[in-house]
């Protein structure tokens, strides 16, 4: 009796079945993969943020360094006995030979409590009667009696500059405050003691968020404010922290920051996704192709081992139907058991 309509729907060719298997072991290890692969691309994510991290954090090492040996040398000269004695006159003299050896101080202020410069020792001579630039540092210095380091501010000549100051104490009294006013890019210069990969940038920024220092388009961004996404993550709490923010050059970039204490200045690396997403693209692009490739040879083994096992099947059949018709049967030759036994039974 010939099958019926609805058997013979039901059929599925053998290679069909045999590419199944193929697949059926091939599914599971292609899911594997996609998820080892998607953890490799967090991993290199991580490793940015790491890296950016890091060198945000030596950075900050040098910059701190730096501002504190400016506060040493301000610390040395307030204990100065020229002061001690009211000899201005050979201060300001001793103060001229500093000067020259101390890179990136501009010039070096001498005021009383009042807030009156009373010696301003340049190499551009300035009235003393100028008025200080930021003085909220000043402040500070006369409410906590601590050495400060100021933000950045517009100096009496029109140029962005930052203070450092000290005070200067005889018995528990403050007799002067002593600072030194210091440029942009001598920051700029340390930021950049330990050199940076190419398209990687790092910043300096001061407590008000005001820009001090950029490895790049350092005077084009002179004294501006952060992006809106960079101060998304500066506005983070915490000492660190990382975050994903837009570049002045458009950029979209990994951006690590850290803050130093003593100052309340930031400090940050900002690396391009682009080489973590080239990384990824290159290990999507190798398992993609390797996923294709045994796509490929699953179905071509299929097919491969589909025509020996059918092959000898339809010549089993035909045997059966010449044993139907009392003719000899020819039977299949065949390296596969169950075959080779059916054609003998």
């Amino acid at each position: 009796m010939p099958p019926t309509k609805s058997r013979t729907a039901c059929l599925v060719p053998l290679r069909n079945r045999l590419l199944a298997i193929a697949f059926a072991g091939i599914v599971p290890l292609a899911l594997v993969a996609g998820l080892e692969l998607w953890l490799l691309v967090h991993h290199q994510q991580h490793e940015a943020e790491q890296r950016a991290l890091e060198s945000s954090r030596q950075a900050a090492t040098i910059i701190e360094s730096e501002l504190r040996r400016s506060v040493t040398i301000l610390q040395a000269l307030a204990e100065s006995p020229l002061l001690r004695t009211g000899d201005l006159s050979d201060f300001e003299t001793l103060v001229e030979r500093i000067l020259p050896l101390v890179p990136g101080w501009r010039t070096v202020l001498l005021a009383n409590p009042e807030g009156q410069v009373v010696r301003r020792i340049s190499n551009v001579k300035r009235p003393a009667s100028s008025p200080l630039a930021e003085p909220d540092s000043f402040a500070e210095v006369l409410a906590q009696r601590r050495p400060v380091i100021g933000q950045l501010g517009r100096g009496a000549a029109g140029l962005l500059a930052f203070p450092i100051r000290v005070p200067v104490l005889r018995e528990g009294r403050l007799n002067f405050v002593l600072t030194a006013v210091m440029t942009p890019e001598s920051i700029r210069a340390a930021r950049m003691a330990r050199a940076l990969p190419k398209d990687w940038v790092g910043s300096v920024f001061d407590r008000h968020g005001l820009r001090i220092a950029r490895t790049s388009l350092h005077e084009e961004s002179l004294g501006e404010p952060a992006l809106p996404g960079l101060a998304e993550i500066l506005a983070q709490p915490g000492e660190e922290g990382v975050g994903t923010a837009r570049t002045r050059e458009g950029r979209q970039v990994y951006t690590a920051f850290v803050r130093l204490p003593d100052s309340g200045w930031t400090v940050t690396t900002a690396i391009p996704t682009a080489e973590v997403s080239a990384a990824a693209t290159r290990s999507f692009a190798l398992y993609g192709g390797g996923l294709a490739l045994s796509v490929a040879f699953a179905w071509a083994m299929a097919l491969l081992l589909s025509r020996q096992i059918s092959r000898p099947v339809q010549a089993l059949q035909a045997a059966a139907q010449a044993l139907g018709q009392r003719l000899p049967p020819v039977l299949p030759d065949s390296d596969v058991l169950e075959i080779r036994q059916v054609g003998e039974a």
